[in-house]
C-alpha cells in the first residue's frame, strides 16, 4: 500500500547494485527546500567568520526566504542533484548521502538524472549504468 501511495518505482543500477527509486513527492521537494536553507545558513556563517559583521545582519542573510530561483540553482548543482537522488532512493534502499558520491559517474550521470526527473524508462537497469 505504501508503494501505491508513493507512486511507481523505477530501478537503477549503481556500482553493481540495483536500487529502487520513487518519484519525487511534495514532501521530498519540501525536504530539498529545507536542505537549501540549511546549506545557505552554513555558507553565510562560514563566510562571516573572522569578519566584523553584526550578528543581526548574519541572521537576516541566513534566514531570508528561499526563492524559486535559488532552489532551481541548487537543483542544477552537483550537490543538489546528489541530494535529490538520495531523496528518490531513500524510501526503498539503505543508502546514505555520502555513498552516492562514489556511485554516480560520468558514464551513468544521464540515467541518474532521468531517474531524478522521473523520465527514466522502464524498470530494467541499462548496461551503461553498470560501468
Amino acid at each position: 500500500m505504501l508503494n501505491e501511495a508513493l507512486g511507481a518505482t523505477k530501478e537503477i543500477e549503481l556500482g553493481g547494485k540495483v536500487y529502487k527509486a520513487s518519484e519525487l513527492t511534495l514532501g521530498d521537494l519540501a525536504d530539498f527546500e529545507e536542505w537549501v536553507g540549511a546549506e545557505r545558513r552554513r555558507h553565510v556563517i562560514e563566510s562571516a567568520r573572522g569578519m566584523q559583521i553584526k550578528p543581526r545582519d548574519i541572521l537576516e542573510a541566513a534566514n531570508k526566504p528561499i526563492s524559486k530561483t535559488e532552489i532551481d540553482d541548487e537543483m542544477e548543482k552537483v550537490t543538489g542533484a546528489r541530494y535529490l537522488l538520495w531523496l528518490v532512493l531513500r524510501r526503498h534502499n539503505d543508502v546514505c548521502l555520502t555513498d552516492l558520491s562514489e556511485l554516480v559517474t560520468m558514464s551513468n550521470l544521464e540515467e541518474v538524472l532521468s531517474v531524478i526527473l522521473g523520465t527514466h524508462e522502464g524498470n530494467e537497469p541499462t548496461p551503461a549504468a553498470t560501468q
